[in-house]
């Protein structure tokens, strides 16, 4: 039960701190961008999208947390797998906006 707690904690703070258009510097050096290496780059957009992303992975691991606390094994198993296709989603997105 502490690990799906442990992630819905760092995903909700993240997702809090970049959804208020806050560290753009560690989305950047996620993202792999050095400086201003894309002309059409913009900060705020790029990490309000990043917050977005933690803030459904917290929702992920919220579900995940639920399954664990009413020991419902399919559910538990459901919120980690719901991680994939929110990650993907996402990254198309971000690949979509950068161009």
């Amino acid at each position: 039960m502490v690990i799906p707690a442990v992630l819905l904690a760092a995903f909700l703070v993240l997702g809090i701190v970049f959804s208020q258009g806050k560290g753009a510097g560690i989305v950047t050096a996620f993202s792999g961008k050095t400086g201003r290496q894309d002309e059409g780059y913009d900060e705020k957009r790029q990490t309000k999208l990043m917050g977005a992303a933690m803030l459904s992975c917290a929702g992920c691991m919220l579900i995940a947390l639920i399954g664990k606390l009413i020991s419902a094994g399919w559910l538990y198993t459901g919120g980690f797998c719901l991680l994939i296709p929110c990650a993907l989603v996402f990254g198309i997105i971000d690949y979509m906006n950068t161009k």
